[in-house]
């Protein structure tokens, strides 16, 4: 089986993204694409954080989160699908034990898939949610976040290089 981790950067278009992969489940399905998010008792669960969650530090439970992901590629194969697709922008965060996440993909194709944004226009995205959206309550300093607006995407990118990985970079476009 195929597997795309949408391993979604901040400020990319992520949950537009998301929002249109779930509305679009059985046309995917169709064309080989499995695309299904945990469910929550609010059924609106429109990526797979929660289960990249289970790989996060002490909160997480790995054993847990690769069960999970087993489970994904049995419902996949099942659909008769070839590609078994994940979206979260979690897949980026620092917190991440890639190392515990990518052993349950050992046996399968790995594509991690990122849009890049222009620096200057995730500068002035970050600003407008950020700075200029009265409803964005920050509890924390910026100072003190892992940097997910850093315009080089460097510390976000650099752990998905790696052998067995197919890493694949693509611009970001409001257009399209």
């Amino acid at each position: 089986m195929h597997v795309v981790l949408h391993i979604g950067l901040h400020k990319t278009g992520t949950t537009f993204l998301q929002i249109n992969l779930k509305r679009n489940v059985p046309w995917l399905l169709a064309r080989g694409v499995y695309y299904k998010t945990p469910d929550t008792p609010d059924k609106r669960q429109i990526s797979h954080h929660p289960l990249i969650r289970e790989f996060y530090g002490e909160d997480g439970s790995p054993e847990r989160g690769r069960a999970e992901i087993e489970t994904l590629l049995a419902e996949a194969a099942e659909k008769n699908a070839t590609t078994l697709l994940i979206s979260s922008e979690m897949l980026v965060g620092r917190s991440l034990d890639i190392d515990a996440f990518l052993p349950a993909f050992a046996s399968h194709d790995v594509t991690a898939i990122a849009y890049l944004r222009r620096p200057d226009d995730l500068i002035v995205s970050a600003y407008n949610q950020i700075v200029r959206d009265e409803t964005h309550r920050r509890m924390r300093p910026l100072s003190l976040e892992h940097r997910p607006y850093d315009a080089s995407f460097r510390m976000q990118l650099s752990r998905w290089m790696r052998p067995g990985i197919s890493l694949l970079l693509a611009p970001y476009d409001r257009n399209q």
